[in-house]
């Protein structure tokens, strides 16, 4: 046995290890946070760390002597405090993302919204994608993923109500998260035909997931990849209502697109990655204290970042980044970048990465999978499209839901090819749109019947299945500019 000395904040807590052991499977199975975004397979080299004064990846680290590690303190997010009532009846609303849980406090009779507050999926140890954590189920991981969930859940409530437990619990979120949370078999997911074990609503007792709350409401899915989440996000936009053909498009660790036209619902789910979460970009993180937002320039490079210190890059001023290197000929139309001498930013560029701190850059590789995710994005919208044949200047409305769309900026995501320039008069940004739903039920849980009818009337599109999607998948990886020319034929 070996001592492994772990470091986190102001706490320090010593085990006894087996010689031989993985240092991240050591330190998952102990309940530390360390990202984890490719599982542990020592791709994304995010679960670095400080091991004996060395930095390593906790993945690739063996046990084999008496050890040292300091680990970064999971985000911690306050909220204001607030007079709980002993006697009085509250109302608690989650959207399980996978990268954010979005949590809110609603007073139980007149639904007065309390407090809020977001917290950091922990399962991100186990991958930052739902593909990932599918396959680290099949390795047999399922359990201590929804330990994890379930922990912080109640950590949650905790920080809202202390030791009250509130009447009613709200959830809401992707097919994958609610599955782990119910604790129930995802392997079938993660291969064709990608059937879940259950997409219906569910109402249990809080006992029965060792969940503080006295009742659980979990809203009901569409599909593997089309989860409460999206559901609750047509509820707040009021697609029901919607009489002109309309798109909602949740911008998140994945990407899920739903076309409203001729009284009926198409949905589909990209294989965009989490790019837009800055999960797949080596110095990217969630709009999360650190993380810069907004990337500027007029004259000179200039950003804003949340909190004090600047420790990476989130989706929106990633895409700022690329719009202004492409405007600067620093990123050609392939995606290539390259010193351009014309560029004052040209000194910013090296070693195949632009360095907008000395800390903060993007690789080649970050743009290429930018490509990869922004394509992903506009071949899913063009497929409904043609599954419902319609054309882009058909739409009337298009609804940006998720973190990633409130920060974004529209010029930039219509310069890099993420939005057609023919939609942008067209955008309505919503924000986290799966929790307003989700709350929009916790004030009157009548509009579960709705949310039960969009779940059943969303025709899923399979778009492995089309040969166009294919197609436009790779011819809209480049980075033309729409308002010079359209290659594409994008209209």
């Amino acid at each position: 046995m070996k001592n492994l000395i772990i470091h986190q904040g102001k706490k320090t807590t010593i085990l006894k290890v087996q010689i031989g052991s993985n240092l991240l499977e050591t330190l998952r199975k102990h309940g530390f946070f360390v990202r984890a975004n490719c599982g542990g397979n020592g791709h994304c080299g995010k679960c670095g760390l400080i091991y004996n004064g060395k930095k390593v990846l906790a993945c690739q680290t063996i046990i084999d002597e008496d050890c040292e590690v300091r680990l970064e303190e999971p985000p911690i997010f306050e909220i204001n405090p607030i007079e709980i009532h002993a006697h009085h009846t509250y109302r608690v609303v989650i959207d399980i993302g996978t990268t954010t849980l979005a949590a809110y406090l609603l007073d139980g009779v007149t639904h007065e919204q309390l407090a809020s507050l977001s917290y950091l999926n922990p399962q991100i140890s186990y991958g930052a994608d739902v593909i990932t954590r599918i396959h680290a189920c099949s390795q047999g991981h399922q359990q201590s993923m929804h330990c994890l969930i379930i922990s912080a859940i109640n950590d949650i409530i905790r920080s809202f109500l202390g030791l009250h437990i509130p009447d009613d619990l709200i959830i809401s979120g992707n097919t994958v998260m609610l599955h782990l949370l119910m604790n129930v078999d995802q392997i079938l997911m993660g291969k064709a035909p990608y059937r879940p074990s259950f997409v219906d609503h569910q109402r249990l007792n809080g006992t029965s997931l060792n969940i503080n709350a006295n009742k659980v409401l979990l809203l009901p899915s569409i599909s593997s990849f089309l989860g409460s989440d999206i559901v609750a996000g047509c509820l707040y936009a009021g697609l029901l209502k919607e009489m002109k053909p309309t798109l909602f498009i949740d911008l998140g660790t994945n990407g899920e697109i739903v076309l409203k036209a001729n009284n009926r619902f198409y949905g589909a789910s990209t294989a965009a990655g989490p790019a837009f979460e800055g999960a797949n970009i080596e110095k990217g993180m969630g709009a999360f204290s650190g993380a810069i937002t907004q990337v500027s320039y007029d004259k000179e490079l200039s950003f804003i970042n949340i909190g004090q210190e600047v420790k990476g890059i989130c989706g929106s001023g990633l895409v700022d980044l690329i719009a202004i290197l492409l405007g600067e000929g620093l990123i050609d139309e392939s995606g290539l970048l390259n010193s351009n001498p014309k560029s004052h930013l040209s000194h910013c560029v090296r070693q195949q990465a632009f360095y907008l701190t000395n800390e903060v850059y993007i690789t080649q590789k970050d743009i290429r999978e930018f490509q990869l995710a922004k394509s992903a994005i506009i071949s899913g919208i063009t497929a409904l499209l043609e599954v419902a044949q319609l054309a882009l200047s058909d739409i009337t409305k298009v609804y940006i839901a998720g973190g990633f769309g409130f920060y974004m900026n529209q010029s930039s995501a219509i310069r890099v090819g993420l939005i057609p320039e023919v939609l942008k008069d067209k955008l309505l940004i919503l924000g986290n749109a799966s929790g307003e739903g989700a709350i929009l039920v916790a004030k009157d849980q009548s509009l579960l019947f709705q949310c039960d009818n969009i779940a059943k009337s969303i025709q899923t599109v399979d778009l492995n299945r089309m040969s166009s999607f294919k197609e436009n998948f790779i011819r809209y990886l480049s980075f033309y500019d729409e308002r010079k020319e359209n290659p594409n034929d994008l209209k």
